[in-house]
């Protein structure tokens, strides 16, 4: 609408992603400085500021500044509610949590999108409506009654300690940056080079986010009872099979892809949260916050990568070569976990743990726990008592 030039637009979209790289290796340090509630208000504010900017300055280059400055802050308030969702859920409940988390955060992002026709994009109103969304995630933050997480321990991110709580978490999120940055730059291009209209494309992408929250709770729940490693692996490849789906039925008719649109999205949405899941399993409460921003510096470090390899991939082989670069990337992960369970054993559940941490907590006497425990043994031992 500007008039910039297509070098510049590129340089916008990649300054979100630096700034949500660069949040998410040094945000954690306002958390462990002033709190979860408070650093909240902060990036929010700041990030209520950023959308208003883009209507008071209209330049290529302050713009790259303003979305720089937008990553950093989406990149503390992703890390503080992620890590606040995960300080109150367990291993028998994170991944139903971070289900309706995801949900959210799809509904939220397809929402946005219908947001468009209703003003004039040249105009102040929709930069005042992202303003105003950003001002309204403050208030269930600032109007709560449940307790903030203890503040972390004050220290640098060693994603050395990170990747050691879960290689399979950050690769997941490493490729799902890969994937979706991608995705969200290119496949737009690519429906208008194979001849669909503006509303058919906004149509593609509306029902592939939109898609993505489908299968969010059941996924999550199953997550809650199995290894959430044979669920990853399964997710991946199935989404890279659809990635295909969609290349190949876009010759078909409308129908058959505007339904494996919403069929990739509903699978590979799932992707990221049980990844997160896993990884928090193993993480110990005073390192939630680092664990987070070690899973968005990796999701942020793909998303940096994932474009340039993707168009390079569409300049030597063509267009339809951006969904053989999403399977390509999806299976690899796949077989990747499926070798990682081949040689790791999956981790045991805290429930002893945790049982006796809370029965302290609210009461319970020890010779209850231990008789809890004990039951425990005997379903173990098949049945008999020693």
């Amino acid at each position: 609408m500007e008039l910039f030039a297509t070098f510049q637009i590129g340089l916008i979209n990649a300054a979100y992603f630096l700034g949500l790289f660069i949040g998410a290796k040094f945000c954690d340090r306002l958390v462990a400085r002033s709190g979860h509630s408070r650093s909240y208000a902060v990036f929010a504010a700041v990030a209520a500021i950023c959308a208003l900017l883009h209507a008071i300055v209209v330049s290529p280059y302050a713009w790259i500044v303003i979305r720089l400055g937008t990553g950093i802050c989406g990149a503390g308030l992703m890390m503080v509610t992620e890590s606040w969702l995960n300080s109150k859920a367990t291993r028998s409940t994170r991944g139903q949590i971070l289900s309706i988390y995801m949900i959210t955060h799809v509904v939220a992002s397809g929402s946005g999108q219908l947001f468009i026709p209703l003003a004039d994009p040249k105009t102040f109103q929709l930069f005042s409506i992202a303003a105003i969304g950003y001002c309204l995630a403050l208030l269930p933050v600032l109007i709560t009654r449940q307790n903030a997480p203890n503040l972390p321990k004050k220290g640098k991110i060693k994603f050395a300690e990170i990747f050691r709580y879960s290689k399979i978490g950050m690769i997941g999120a490493f490729c799902c940056g890969l994937v979706s940055a991608a995705l969200y730059g290119l496949a737009p291009i690519y429906t208008q080079k194979i001849g669909m209209t503006t509303t058919t494309t906004a149509l593609f992408m509306a029902l592939f986010i939109f898609g993505g929250g489908v299968l969010q709770w059941p996924v999550g729940k199953l997550s809650d009872r199995l290894d959430r490693r044979k669920l990853i692996a399964v997710m991946s490849l199935i989404s890279g099979l659809l990635s295909l789906t969609v290349l190949y039925s876009s010759h078909l008719s409308l129908a058959y892809f505007l339904t494996s649109a919403a069929l990739f999205g509903a699978f590979s949405f799932t992707v990221y949260p049980i990844a997160l899941a896993y990884i928090n399993d193993s993480t110990p409460d005073d390192r939630l916050i680092y664990a987070s921003a070690g899973m968005l510096t990796a999701f942020s470090t793909g998303a940096v990568f994932g474009p340039i390899l993707a168009a390079s991939a569409i300049e030597i082989l063509g267009y339809g070569s951006l969904f053989w670069y999403v399977a390509v990337v999806y299976v690899f992960y796949s077989v990747l976990v499926v070798l990682r369970i081949r040689t790791k054993p999956a981790p045991e559940k805290k429930r002893f743990r945790r049982f006796f941490r809370a029965s302290v907590r609210s009461g319970i006497s020890t010779k209850v726990v231990q008789d809890e425990i004990d039951k425990d043994m005997v379903k173990m031992l098949g049945g008999k008592r020693r």
